[in-house]
């Protein structure tokens, strides 16, 4: 795999570091939307269940997927924050 599709390891940024901001922006910019679409077909508790059971699911699924890589040593053990370390470096 080419190094700029990779996550930058300590002090840098590439595309790739790019896609879970992109990810919740999308999400913040749908959801005014969806949910004033969801409370008008519905009552509004029943909105408000459907969003938090969605986002429990949301939260559920990144823990499986971050416990299955931990297990299977897919991913490496150590925890890197390498962009927040170079913006606290910075700050």
């Amino acid at each position: 795999m080419p190094a700029w599709l990779k996550h930058a390891p300590d002090i840098g940024y590439t595309v790739i570091d790019l896609i879970a901001p992109l990810f919740v922006f999308a999400m913040g910019l749908t959801f005014g939307l969806s949910f004033r679409r969801r409370a008008g077909a519905t009552a509004t508790w029943r909105t408000y269940e459907h969003f938090i059971a969605r986002n429990l699911a949301l939260i559920g699924l990144g823990f499986l997927l971050t416990l299955a890589g931990d297990l299977t040593a897919v991913y490496p053990s150590t925890v890197n924050w390498g962009l927040l370390q170079a913006l606290e470096r910075l700050g």
